[in-house]
């Protein structure tokens, strides 16, 4: 027997590389699913597993070390949910400030550059406002699909 093996020229591996490469992109995607969850899971067992160790080497048996480990990462994930929570509270009483303060700062810019540019406010305003209606319509998709995502990452 020989040992002969087939070699195949560039042209021929490239379009099976880049086949077998859009394979898997689109299996993981189908799978991310399955795949987010056990890789957080895998994250927060490799951080907790120094801590379990610690309990075993005190002699508290493994399972009941587990157990506290989970119930302490439990009330983390909950504390720090109560502070987004809390925090975003904050910021949407303090909106109506924020925006004032924007529109004095929107007024005093355009006064300035009318007056260096020697552009007529009533220009400016019209391509600002212009400008905000395109921006607010891109935008509102793009916050709609951050927000899904930021609450399907806190889901999992």
């Amino acid at each position: 027997m020989t040992d002969e093996r087939l070699k195949f020229p560039v042209s021929a591996n490239a379009p099976v590389f880049v086949i077998g490469l859009f394979a898997l992109l689109a299996i993981l995607y189908i799978a991310k699913g399955i795949i987010i969850p056990i890789v957080f899971a895998v994250i927060i067992a490799t951080v907790l597993h120094p801590l379990v160790c610690f309990f075993v080497r005190k002699r508290i048996n493994r399972v009941i070390g587990i157990l506290i480990c989970i119930f302490f990462t439990f009330l983390v994930i909950a504390a720090i949910g109560i502070l987004i929570i809390s925090q975003l509270g904050r910021f949407s009483e303090s909106l109506p400030i924020l925006v004032d303060k924007f529109t004095g700062l929107i007024d005093q810019i355009i006064n300035w550059a009318s007056g260096y540019f020697d552009i007529k406010p009533e220009k400016i305003n019209e391509w600002i406002t212009k400008t905000r209606n395109d921006l607010i319509d891109s935008s509102s998709t793009a916050i709609g699909q951050t927000l899904n995502i930021m609450g399907g990452g806190l889901v999992v």
